[in-house]
């Protein structure tokens, strides 16, 4: 199930998501960081390879949130990314 919900996390950051000012989508960032930090430390390795596309497709959309959310992980997963 969470490598489903990496895979869709994966699709909604990539197709719908714009960095625009008039973001309609914005009140979900607090939500994707969110899921994306939990998704980062999964057992499953497919779903933390989902997971750090995402995240990458996240800081191409919004670097001032990339460094922001980077800080928030250990140090385990920060090598990982």
């Amino acid at each position: 199930m969470r490598i489903k919900l990496s895979e869709y996390l994966y699709l909604f950051v990539s197709l719908w998501f714009t960095s625009d000012k008039d973001d309609p989508l914005a009140h979900l960032r607090p939500l994707i960081e969110e899921s994306l930090s939990l998704l980062l430390q999964d057992a499953r390795a497919e779903a933390r390879q989902l997971a750090r596309m995402s995240y990458f497709r996240f800081h191409q959309l919004y670097p001032d949130s990339y460094s922001l959310l980077l800080e928030t992980f250990d140090s385990q997963i920060a090598r990982a990314i």
